[in-house]
């Protein structure tokens, strides 16, 4: 959670300044046109309006392009990222599926998948793990390449982009 209220705070402080060299810019156009000042407040308006808009979206485009990226794809690489639990927890519960990244032979999925903790109480957690699949033809398979990002059960205490929850944040 750490990682996303700093990239939240990053992108949006990084807006907020850009918002206001363009508000400068625009009183200062405005100043030197005093003569057209009705033309340009009208233009300018609808101009600010859409960067605006813009401005305040940026910082959540990472997500929609994964958002995206899952609706579409997940129905074809779902019997893959199921083999890939099986193989890697032993289980087949899946709490989340994000689709990180695609490309024409691979693709990076993160998935977070319970798991038991013996001591000194047992009790569930969550993992979070980053698969690669493979694909081959018209089918994704996965070839055992995975990685720990983090973990209530164990050491992993990793992030990737763009953030998204981490340990302890789904207790």
């Amino acid at each position: 959670m750490l990682w996303v209220i700093i990239y939240s705070v990053v992108a949006y402080a990084a807006c907020l300044m850009l918002l206001g060299l363009m508000v400068c810019g625009c009183h200062a156009l405005r100043q030197k046109n005093e003569n057209a000042r009705f033309a340009a407040s009208r233009t300018t308006l609808v101009y600010g309006i859409s960067v605006i808009t813009a401005l305040i979206l940026l910082p959540l485009t990472p997500y929609a392009l994964v958002e995206l990226a899952t609706t579409r794809l997940l129905p074809r690489l779902r019997p893959a990222i199921s083999e890939a639990v099986r193989v890697i927890d032993g289980g087949n519960e899946v709490r989340d599926i994000k689709v990180l990244s695609v490309s024409t032979d691979h693709a990076r999925i993160y998935v977070v998948t319970p798991c038991f903790i013996d001591y000194p109480v047992p009790r569930r957690g969550w993992s979070a793990t980053l698969l690669t699949l493979r694909r081959r033809g018209d089918s994704w398979y996965f070839e055992g390449d995975y990685e720990t990002v983090w973990s209530d059960c164990g050491s992993a205490d990793g992030n990737v982009f763009p953030p998204y929850a981490s340990k302890g944040d789904l207790k």
